[in-house]
């Protein structure tokens, strides 16, 4: 497992979705919905099926809403894995690396909290998201009850189109 490590995981992409995440990680417990000042949701990288995969990146007056998860150390363990981080490997030949960041949380009393998130490791060119994965970010923000405001910008957000040949 990577050095940083903290008890609560906080997620802006495909890992919003309930089910994805216990899948990956059936130990992991959806505490709150929470917003990360300071950064905005970026498309840096392309996974292997060719789409751009989702990342942050700091950016002042930016927000990224998530969900925030707790999680158990065989629950970041499976998600290191699935990010591609590998133990003592440079963390420039990872697809992601963790990063600690303080999410204000939704609830009754806002408070901060410290979490780890995953980081991309950009790579050069343009990574627009395929429609699937968009649609599986966007199901997890409205599974999650994210701001409408905050849904309407990732439906504004650019899909890669696929070509077909005939």
């Amino acid at each position: 497992m990577s050095e940083i490590s903290a008890p609560y995981y906080f997620t802006y992409g495909s890992n919003m979705l309930l089910s994805q995440m216990k899948e990956r990680c059936p130990n992991s417990m959806k505490e709150w919905v929470g917003m990360l000042g300071g950064y905005n949701l970026t498309f840096p990288r392309s996974s292997k099926n060719g789409g751009g995969v989702s990342s942050i990146e700091l950016n002042e007056g930016g927000v990224v809403w998530g969900v925030i998860f707790s999680m158990t150390s065989n629950d970041w363990e499976n998600l290191d894995k699935r990010e591609g981080i590998r133990p003592g490997r440079d963390q420039d030949k990872n697809s992601y690396n963790k990063i600690s960041v303080t999410v204000l949380t939704k609830q009754d009393v806002a408070k901060e909290l410290v979490c780890v998130t995953y980081q991309a490791v950009p790579q050069t060119g343009l990574h627009p998201p395929s429609q699937k994965y968009l649609d599986s970010i966007l199901g997890g923000a409205i599974e999650n009850d994210l701001p409408k405001e905050y849904i309407h910008l990732l439906r504004g957000t650019i899909v890669q189109r696929m070509s077909t040949q005939i």
